[in-house]
């Protein structure tokens, strides 16, 4: 009989410790997919780690980054730099390439940077198409 009773108390035992392994694959069934997809919608598909010329001396942009997100307009940021010692006024008309390097979208910024600094731009576009870029400044 105690060879019963411990069976009893051990199958009494194991039903009170709670089973989570169906509440870890739910989880995991919804966050693996929910992961993946914030993932994919903030997918940088274009960054410049490198300092574009402009074309006026002192002046660049620099940290150039485009965004695909699916479904939505992509944004652009970019920091315009003068290094130079007077302030500079103007349009910086960005370009975005193609995997061709044809202009395939682009804006154009009102820009006035203070001599020595810089300022950080956010533009929406439709698409980054890649990424690249190509950047011209004309002053007022």
């Amino acid at each position: 009989m105690s060879t019963t009773h411990e069976l009893h108390l051990s199958e009494a035992f194991v039903g009170a410790i709670p089973d989570d392994s169906c509440e870890t694959s739910l989880m995991k069934q919804i966050l693996t997919p929910a992961i993946i997809a914030i993932g994919l919608c903030f997918a940088a598909t274009g960054v410049s780690a490198q300092t574009l010329e402009t074309g006026v001396p002192g002046l660049v942009v620099k940290n150039l980054a485009c965004i695909d997100l699916v479904g939505l307009h992509s944004p652009v940021t970019l920091n315009v730099v003068n290094r130079s010692n007077q302030p500079v006024t103007g349009t910086l008309f960005v370009d975005i390439l193609d995997q061709e390097n044809d202009p395939v979208d682009g804006f154009a910024l009102g820009v006035r940077i203070d001599r020595n600094s810089g300022r950080l731009f956010k533009q929406l576009v439709e698409k980054c198409y890649g990424g690249k870029f190509r950047v011209e400044f004309k002053a007022d």
